[in-house]
């Protein structure tokens, strides 16, 4: 029922999450100079994009336990835009230590509504299921 929802949400915060770690990647983001490479933490990033892309068609498909996983990576989008926000805040620093802080409020704000439908739409499948 909330399957087209779904999809759009879940795309809007894939794409929030890509512009995310441009952002981060541009404002010289605290982790990557903990990796000690631009590159390096490019290439994390990516694979991660790639199990979420992998992801959202399992959703499609309607592979239950893809619909737990985009609620752990709704979550943990959530965590990561708080983490952002909560840090520039505390420091007042942006560049070079809280660099996300701006794509981040997209994710605090996409992530829980990701969440809402996918238990939506988990919750209706149990109920059509044991009925």
């Amino acid at each position: 029922m909330y399957r087209r929802r779904i999809i759009v949400v879940y795309i809007l915060l894939l794409s929030a999450y890509v512009i995310h770690i441009v952002e981060e990647t541009l404002g010289n983001f605290a982790a990557i100079r903990v990796l000690g490479s631009h590159l390096l933490y490019i290439v994390l990033n990516g694979v991660i994009v790639g199990v979420t892309i992998a992801l959202l068609y399992c959703i499609i498909r309607r592979k239950r336990s893809a619909f737990y996983g985009g609620i752990i990576f709704a979550g943990i989008m959530f965590l990561n835009g708080c983490a952002h926000n909560v840090g520039l805040i505390i420091t007042g620093r942006y560049y070079g230590d809280f660099a996300g802080s701006y794509s981040g409020i997209a994710l605090l704000a996409i992530g829980p509504v990701l969440v809402y439908y996918l238990v939506k739409e988990l919750r209706e499948n149990e109920e059509t299921q044991s009925v």
